[in-house]
């Protein structure tokens, strides 16, 4: 095993400081991000990105970056250099996104030891910063977002319009160029499908998007929705926050309202399906993620209402990034066909649910 694959298997037994701890509202909200999308001005968009004119890019930002670090302990990987795995394991870690880590050409992402701030290098645009905090924290998320924005802006010009504002290769993320999400956690309003359907018309009515956990193009596992704005030309930052806030707090309180709902009317049925989840994950010989996150979510709430001391929900989302592909295959530091690493997934899921 050679010193790369070390330092994977060492992040694989990790996760990021942002899922060790519930946060606020945590009984929903899973986390809260905000990404940040600039250009660097005199260079084309990423589509138009190539040769020596991304090598000038990527040198640039990564040189300014190392004088602004995005936070201590910090990282910056050529993901041109990473092998596919480690790509992948990244992006299970939400540190990149999906066209990164399936990408071409001279790219990386810088981020610190605790990753709430990671920054993505030639990736559609060719900055997108990245801040994540655990549970429903818009305010924190956006004034670490600031910040390196801030830092980093003082080192490389961002290209600017009067009156557009920010300009970015896509469209819809010109102006402010920033893309608010708050992943939240909805196994009460996922067994009442009606109502579960009215929430999503509200949201897609406020213009908001709702996309499964593993982000754009994902279908939903496990009741895990991330919900996002999907425009910012001709609004402000303070005002896309404000408008998913005010959004996402009603989701939480219609959640709370029907989980107890639930309790009071089926009571007797959440407990079979929390009992017979425990059973099935301590007691399986090989199981696929998305089954285990089906399973997961019903362990979570279980743990919500109050049926289970444990585990604790830092634990439970810690398993949410762990039982990924790419983490198993780096923790056992030797290629595993979707067979084997169905077999690892219910070992680990084992030992953490019979201490076995």
């Amino acid at each position: 095993m050679d010193d790369f694959d070390r330092y994977l298997q060492d992040l694989a037994t990790s996760v990021g400081s942002w899922l060790q701890d519930p946060g606020p509202e945590g009984d929903v909200a899973v986390s809260t991000r905000i990404r940040v999308a600039r250009n660097v001005m005199d260079f084309p968009f990423g589509s138009r990105l190539e040769g020596d004119k991304a090598h000038d890019l990527n040198t640039r930002l990564r040189d300014a970056l190392e004088h602004e670090p995005v936070d201590d302990g910090f990282t910056f990987l050529e993901l041109d250099h990473t092998p596919r795995v480690g790509r992948q394991l990244l992006l299970e870690r939400h540190l990149i996104s999906s066209e990164m880590a399936g990408g071409e050409g001279e790219r990386g992402v810088a981020f610190g030891e605790g990753e709430l701030m990671s920054v993505m290098v030639n990736e559609e645009d060719h900055v997108r910063i990245q801040a994540m905090r655990p549970g429903f924290d818009l305010d924190g998320a956006w004034k670490d977002a600031q910040a390196v924005e801030r830092r980093l802006g003082s080192r490389v010009p961002f290209s600017f319009h009067e009156e557009f504002g920010y300009l970015t290769a896509c469209p819809t993320n010109v102006g402010s160029g920033i893309r608010v999400s708050v992943m939240l956690h909805l196994p009460g309003l996922a067994l009442a499908p009606k109502e579960l359907k009215r929430v999503f018309r509200a949201c897609r009515d406020a213009r908001l998007a709702i996309r499964g956990y593993r982000g754009e193009g994902s279908q939903a596992v496990g009741a895990l929705y991330q919900f996002s704005n999907q425009t910012t030309l001709g609004r402000s930052e303070a005002d896309l926050i404000d408008v998913l806030g005010a959004m996402v707090a009603r989701v939480i309180g219609h959640e709370r309202r029907v989980r107890g709902a639930l309790m009071d009317e089926r009571g007797p049925d959440i407990e079979e399906r929390v009992r017979k989840a425990i059973g099935r994950l301590v007691g399986v010989e090989k199981v696929a993620s998305n089954e285990a996150l089906m399973l997961l979510s019903i362990v979570r709430l279980g743990v919500y209402m109050g049926l289970l001391d444990e585990p604790d929900i830092a634990t439970l989302n810690r398993l949410l990034v762990q039982i990924q592909p790419a983490h198993l295959v780096a923790r056992t530091g030797v290629e595993l066909d979707a067979d084997k690493r169905d077999v690892a997934r219910a070992a680990m899921l084992k030992r953490v649910f019979a201490g076995g």
